[in-house]
């Protein structure tokens, strides 16, 4: 039961971003096209490879990440507000996606195309996601961060 969970894909996934989050705080920015060329060399293996595990693509786009996030710091590129909005979103976007789409299919079920469904779960899951980001989720975060500077800064030194 441990293994299978430490070794589940998701998990595998996560562990990769954070590994690669840390990385790209603690590796000179540049070697950017470094993580940046591994990444797209494995994403083309994957492609490439007969019967390879999806969790290998998943995490062949770490070091992409890595590569882009070094590029940004070093280039000093800054990623569009709908881009960073997205990334911020994209815990509720996550967490809403998978109930939605259920309901968005069976509700445009009468349609009979799976193209039309594809794309309505899309929408539907990134917009819900980014209402419950902007809505519920930021107040609360920004609440518990006032509280946690109020705490600390309460604290004797």
């Amino acid at each position: 039961m441990l293994l299978s969970t430490l070794f589940n894909p998701l998990i595998l996934e996560f562990i990769a971003g954070m590994l690669m989050a840390a990385l790209a705080r603690r590796l000179p920015t540049e070697f950017w096209f470094v993580g940046l060329g591994i990444g797209i060399f494995a994403c083309l293996a994957y492609f490439m490879i007969p019967d390879v595990h999806r969790v290998f693509f998943g995490l062949a786009l770490a070091p992409i990440v890595l590569g882009l996030a070094q590029a940004e710091a070093r280039f000093g590129f800054r990623a569009p507000k709908w881009a960073l909005l997205l990334g911020s979103s994209s815990y509720a976007i996550y967490l809403v996606h998978n109930p939605l789409q259920s309901l968005v299919a069976r509700a445009i079920r009468r349609f009979d195309s799976w193209e039309m469904t594809f794309i309505a779960c899309i929408v539907a899951g990134v917009a819900a996601g980014v209402l419950y980001h902007l809505l519920y989720e930021k107040p609360v975060l920004t609440r518990i961060s006032q509280g946690l500077r109020r705490a600390h800064s309460l604290q004797p030194d």
